[in-house]
């Protein structure tokens, strides 16, 4: 009984917290730019989608999602722009490349998009997307899930959701047993062998992962530990195997 009454009292927390009145808010904001000479239906464009917030911690929230819709490496150089900026400057990077190669005739595409996941009583977990193509034989895309406490604020790392930091051990081989029969293979089967990228065959997780309804999903995204054509790989971890690992108090936002 006290299993089932952990997971199922997750799962309400996780609904609760997700339907309640938070006191961080927060407004959808877009900035779409195209090519303007560009006269076909498919033409060059930039779209960036980000978050303003409002209430606690709201300046500093503002202020990680300009500089993750902002960040790009222009002319080998990394810079932070504005979201208009950064589109504006996507076109004319693409019309300087069309001067350059003007036979190519590559459409090129920019997406980058703040959202928030999660909202407990005092975190926030934030989701930023970003697809690409400038050429090539495919385009680029990944997600990246990040963790906020907000009073005090604070980057939450895997650790801080344990009881312990070194419970992260304890986790890592509760997810490599499920990785392992997901994909059906036994203990003792090289995961290099097995086609997968985990350096020297060595089972690791990362620091990307979010929290749903039914349990830890571990996101990887292409290339990570899989090949482009497979696509990103979720990993989903039950609460029920996490319940005597995971730090309860800070999941309610309780200080």
């Amino acid at each position: 009984m006290k299993k089932v009454g952990f997971v199922l009292g997750l799962s309400l927390l996780f609904w609760s917290c997700n339907n309640s009145v938070s006191k961080l808010t927060y407004s959808n904001k877009e900035v779409f730019v195209k090519d303007d000479t560009c006269k076909t239906e498919s033409c060059t464009n930039a779209t960036i989608r980000y978050l303003e917030f409002k209430g606690t911690a709201a300046d500093t929230l503002n202020k990680i999602t300009l500089e993750l819709v902002g960040a790009s490496y222009f002319n080998d150089s990394f810079v932070i722009y504005t979201p208009e900026k950064t589109a504006k400057e996507f076109i004319s990077v693409y019309h300087s490349a069309q001067e350059e190669f003007p036979e190519s005739g590559i459409t090129w595409m920019l997406d980058k998009q703040v959202s928030v996941d999660t909202v407990f009583k005092n975190m926030v977990t934030i989701r930023y997307d970003e697809a690409s193509f400038t050429g090539g034989a495919h385009g680029n895309y990944f997600t990246q899930f990040n963790h906020y406490r907000l009073k005090p604020f604070k980057l939450l790392w895997l650790a801080d959701f344990l009881n312990e930091p070194a419970d992260t051990f304890q986790v890592i081989k509760i997810a490599e047993a499920v990785f392992r029969e997901s994909e059906q293979l036994s203990a003792y089967d090289n995961l290099t062998d097995e086609g997968f990228f985990f350096e020297d065959g060595i089972f690791r997780l990362n620091d990307n992962f979010h929290f749903t309804k039914e349990g830890v999903v571990f996101h990887f995204n292409i290339y990570e530990i899989q090949p482009y054509a497979k696509g990103p790989y979720d990993l989903l971890v039950p609460y029920k195997k996490l319940e005597h690992l995971l730090n309860m108090k800070l999941l309610k936002g309780a200080n």
